[in-house]
């Protein structure tokens, strides 16, 4: 039933190696894809928090990312998901979502899990 619920799709990546300069002269870091597949994302509050990074500030929001026990449990701290055009267009019930990259903040475990939960925290 929790991933009846499951109705986005995320790809979860990690760097995987030192950053690399690219054809547009900008270094990217390679990534490592960890899980692709349906996720649901709940916003937990809508307060927001500054974070300064690299002499930039960034707005932060709480939230938690779903996804199903099964398939997801090599997930870790500071995995980067980033939000898919769903399988089935339908599902894409907030179109904004699409592009929207979050940071996994902690870990979830469960005896009983129906979906593992993730804090995560939303950067923009």
């Amino acid at each position: 039933m929790a991933e009846a619920r499951m109705r986005s799709a995320c790809r979860v990546q990690r760097p995987s190696g030192e950053p690399v300069l690219g054809d547009d002269g900008e270094f990217h870091t390679p990534m490592t894809t960890i899980y692709e597949g349906p996720c649901r994302l709940r916003m937990v509050s809508a307060v927001t928090s500054d974070i300064e990074a690299a002499a930039q500030l960034f707005v932060g929001q709480s939230a938690v990312l779903s996804l199903p026990v099964l398939t997801s449990g090599d997930v870790r701290v500071n995995d980067l998901a980033t939000f898919l055009p769903s399988t089935n267009p339908s599902d894409d019930l907030d179109p904004a979502i699409v592009g929207q990259v979050v940071r996994v903040t902690g870990r979830h475990y469960d005896t009983d899990a129906t979906a593992r939960r993730l804090p995560v925290e939303m950067i923009s």
